[in-house]
């Protein structure tokens, strides 16, 4: 069975105050309340359960996390 190919992840938490000139990612400039972050990690960490999996069997890259 040939192996999976590599995976790479990039986790965007689109609640910046500005975007950078730099950042193609979409952004909510407003300010979340606790209720809407607290929804937004929910599904994320819920994401990321799913793709575990693959992710194990992969030659995974680096995560990186920014926002």
């Amino acid at each position: 069975m040939p192996a999976e190919p590599a995976l790479g992840l990039y986790v965007h938490i689109p609640f910046c105050e500005a975007k950078c000139t730099y950042c193609h990612f979409a952004i909510d400039p407003r300010r979340p309340d606790d209720v809407r972050q607290e929804r937004y990690l929910r599904a994320l960490l819920s994401e990321m359960a799913a793709a575990c999996p693959r992710m194990l069997k992969s030659r995974s890259k680096p995560t990186r996390v920014a926002g």
